[in-house]
């Protein structure tokens, strides 16, 4: 992660949060010193918010790379890219999800031909910079 705590420069952590509650599952920044630590929370889904308030702009452009891997038996489409607003609404549209040790998303592989497409659209309007592909189909924990 691009972040480091303010109150002591430590590097910051993507987490899942795992309360049960309405935001179970969803990934954000922490201290990674946290639960002792509570200088730094950001959702990771969300505009980024720089310390003292400052917001730092959503990134137009972004390079994403595409690659299938297999997570839990299933070979899914995994788009890796810098954070970007609209390309996590994106793949929340086609049902993906974060992955957290792999700092990508993934998507049903049933959706990648109509990703593709539509990648190439957000390309053609400068929302997306560039696309790399990766054939090879490889194991995740």
């Amino acid at each position: 992660p691009p972040y480091r705590c303010p109150g002591h420069n430590q590097p910051c952590a993507v987490k899942i949060t795992n309360n049960g509650g309405p935001n179970n599952g969803r990934p954000f920044y922490a201290c990674s010193q946290s639960p002792k630590c509570k200088h730094w929370f950001q959702w990771a889904d969300e505009r980024h918010k720089q310390p003292r308030g400052r917001t730092q702009a959503v990134v137009i452009g972004s390079d994403v790379r595409l690659s299938v891997v297999r997570d839990g038996g299933q070979l899914r489409l995994k788009v890796a890219f810098e954070y970007d607003e609209g390309l996590i609404i994106f793949c929340r549209e086609f049902r993906g999800y974060y992955k957290p040790e792999l700092s990508a998303w993934l998507l049903p592989i049933q959706h990648k031909e109509d990703v593709e497409r539509r990648l190439a659209q957000l390309k053609e309007t400068g929302a997306v910079r560039s696309i790399q592909s990766e054939a090879s189909a490889a194991s995740t924990p």
